[in-house]
């Protein structure tokens, strides 16, 4: 069931998976995005840990105050984010599993207050800008002050539920491969339901952060153990970024899954529960 907590002036949606004891296992997704990406693998988590499915900022039903669009950085989101998961959960401690701009955020939290991270599992992050890849077209339509094209580009996929399968198997090694997993057009269809309720102004905001973020500045004292998953033929995030992020940490582990682009919890379920486990385990 949806909870909401509230941070200054944004809001933030969220929902305990279960009620067993320990340190929360905190997931949270990527840019533009829901929740509901988690539930694919989730119940293979929830046997063992305590997890809680958070929304990103601005995303599905959170709300965002007027600044988002106009002052808002990566180091507010990674300070907003923490505090709205701090408050929501009353803990002091947590552990941390993001996709993508949550694995993003899930670094910059962990990185500036390794006190709250007792790990992290960081799923294909970036380590900056500016935008490349998949995306490159969308920051240019940015750019050049065309950012109704991207607007209407989500909203047409927000409008046709066929189109859902098309974006989401782009960030995939092999499109036709990931549709063909058992029960995934099932899964993709009650994802659709949950994506169309993102604010498409919003999520163009995400965007301009983003390609002019950078994270490295932060991990200089990076003290947090922390499993970062990395997909050999990602076509959204650049590899050379992953090595960015885990160049000279001692507390990151850098693996590499060489079946999978940008979605290994999918492409390579089984190898990402194991990987994931065996991690948080020992």
């Amino acid at each position: 069931m949806d909870e909401t907590v509230r941070i200054d002036n944004y809001s933030f949606t969220y929902e305990k998976c279960n009620e067993r004891e320990g340190t929360p296992l905190v997931f949270l997704h990527g840019w533009c995005s829901v929740r509901f990406f988690w539930n694919y693998c989730l119940p293979d988590f929830t046997p063992d840990y305590p997890c809680v499915n958070f929304d990103l900022l601005g995303h599905y039903h959170s709300k965002v105050s007027p600044a988002f669009y106009k002052h808002f950085d990566e180091e507010r989101l990674f300070v907003t984010q923490k505090e709205a998961i701090q408050k929501a959960l009353n803990t002091e401690r947590i552990r941390l599993i993001g996709h993508s701009a949550g694995a993003f955020v899930a670094l910059g939290i962990a990185a500036m207050f390794p006190e709250f991270v007792e790990k992290a599992v960081v799923v294909c992050p970036p380590a900056h800008g500016p935008v490349r890849g998949l995306l490159y077209p969308a920051k240019l339509a940015n750019d050049f002050g065309l950012s109704f094209i991207n607007y209407g580009t989500i909203d047409l996929i927000k409008l046709f539920p066929g189109l859902i399968e098309t974006w989401f198997s782009q960030g995939a090694a092999e499109p036709k491969k990931l549709i063909a997993i058992e029960g995934m057009k099932e899964f993709l269809r009650e994802y659709h339901e949950y994506f169309k309720e993102n604010n498409v102004r919003m999520v163009n905001r995400y965007l301009e952060i983003l390609d002019k973020a950078d994270i490295l500045h932060l991990l200089d004292q990076y003290q947090v153990p922390t499993l970062l998953i990395a997909g050999r033929k990602d076509k959204v995030v650049s590899p050379s970024q992953f090595e960015a992020i885990s160049k000279n940490q001692t507390e990151i582990d850098l693996v590499y899954f060489e079946e999978s682009a940008h979605i290994p919890m999918m492409e390579e379920k089984e190898l990402f529960i194991r990987t994931v486990k065996n991690f948080l385990d020992s």
